[in-house]
Order: C-alpha cells, then structure tokens, then sequence
C-alpha cells in the first residue's frame, strides 16, 4: 500500500515538473519570437536616416526625438508600458542612451552639466527599478 502510494506521488510529481518545464518553454518561446521581431525591425533601420538621428542629436535639434520616434517606434512604447508615468524628457534622455552617448556626450549636446546628467541616470534607474549591476546602455539596447 505504501509502495502504491509513494509511485502515485511521484507518478504526480513528474506530471507536475513535465507542465512546469513545458510552461516555461513556451514563456521563453513567446519572448524570443518578440524579441526577434524586435531585431529584425533594428536590422531594417535604413543607416542614413540613423545618422541624420544622431546629428540631430548632436546639434541639439528640436526635431531629434520625433525623427528618433519614427525610427524606433517600439522603444518609447516599451517604455511607457514599463512605466505608464514616464515623461517626455525621460524618453529623450533615454533615447540617447540607446544611441549610446556617454554622459560627457549627453552633457555637451543637451548644454547640460555631467553632474545633472548623472543625476538623471540615477533617476531612471530607480523609475525603472534598473538594477545597480546593469549597464544602463545594455538595459537601454535591450528594450
């Protein structure tokens, strides 16, 4: 009796471990499709319209965060579903993270100064619960 007890325990045991892994296969599944389409979207990025995004950067332009916008769509909305509060200069700084400009770079093309732009580091790590391990840059390429 206690044999047919402990093989039906198990026998559930291994039931519910089979689930469990095939539920987190297809979680991973669904996330690297996503994550694909994301890239395949990077890969299709025309280089020039890049470029014109960063020298817009660069000079400071009015204009660099819509074109940014138009470029990567998806990242200014995987932010706002991350954090629904985030606001648009939050976006714009983050933008050029994932451009990656250094803060010194961030700095000289916003007329701000390293200081400020640390400061503002700080803060969206902590909107975005951007642990203090993480490159922010990667977190930013990542999104």
């Amino acid at each position: 009796m206690i044999f047919f007890e402990s093989l039906l325990g198990s026998i559930g045991l291994v039931f519910w471990l089979v689930c469990f892994i095939i539920r987190k296969q297809a979680i991973s599944i669904k996330y690297y499709k996503k994550r694909v389409g994301i890239w395949k979207r990077e890969a299709e990025i025309d280089i020039d319209k890049l470029k014109e995004v960063i020298d817009m950067a660069v000079q400071n332009s009015s204009h660099f965060f819509p074109k940014f916008k138009e470029l990567y769509p998806y990242f200014c909305e995987r932010l706002i579903e991350i954090q629904p509060n985030v606001v648009a200069s939050e976006q714009e700084f983050c933008a050029y993270i994932k451009l990656g400009f250094t803060t010194k770079e961030i700095a000289k093309f916003t007329n701000s100064s390293i200081r400020s732009i640390e400061g503002k580091k700080y803060r969206i790590r902590r909107k975005y619960n951007i642990n203090e391990k993480v490159d922010i840059y990667v977190w930013a390429a990542n999104l």
